[in-house]
């Protein structure tokens, strides 16, 4: 059937195929519409897909969209030594003991040059408590104050938490 149909029929039907994959693929890796929106509209609940290490870690929303989301306010150990495993490690066990989490994107800057959103990480606890994953990470000394982030949101709790 598709033999005999016109040369423009056809690129038609391929371009708007394109056009639709395209918009949910971007979709689905948060590029685009009402991600975006709710990404920088206050806390939202995400659930742990996987840690990467003590600063980044990729979370799934309700809606279904994966989000790699960079911890905003500190620095962890880079890859290549034991400090980095035990950063990652810290961070994961955190994430995984939470009965809930929280991501709370940056209002100043919801997302870095990689893509990356920007967040504060709220943690509901077995034992109720609420934690901030960033002030867990300095307090336990698997990650310190990342100065480049002064004028954000919590900057002023982890910089006194840091002596600064």
């Amino acid at each position: 059937m598709l033999r005999h149909a016109p040369r423009w029929l056809i690129l038609t039907v391929l371009g708007l195929t394109l056009a639709f994959y395209s918009f949910n693929m971007a979709r689905n890796l948060g590029g685009s519409g009402s991600q975006s929106a709710q990404r920088t509209s206050g806390r939202f609940a995400v659930s742990l897909e996987r840690t990467v290490d003590g600063d980044t870690a990729w979370f799934r929303d309700g809606s279904g969209n994966q989000l790699k989301v960079r911890f905003i306010g500190i620095d962890a150990p880079e890859m290549g030594g034991a400090d980095y495993f035990a950063s990652g490690l810290a961070a994961a066990r955190l994430l995984e003991q939470a009965t809930g989490i929280e991501l709370e994107p940056e209002p100043s800057k919801p997302e870095d040059k990689h893509g990356r959103v920007l967040a504060w990480i709220w943690l509901a606890m077995p034992d109720g408590r609420e934690l901030l994953l960033q002030e867990e990470m300095m307090r336990s000394g698997q990650a310190e104050l990342y100065r480049d982030a002064r004028g954000s949101l919590y900057f002023g709790r982890l910089e006194r938490l840091a002596g600064n």
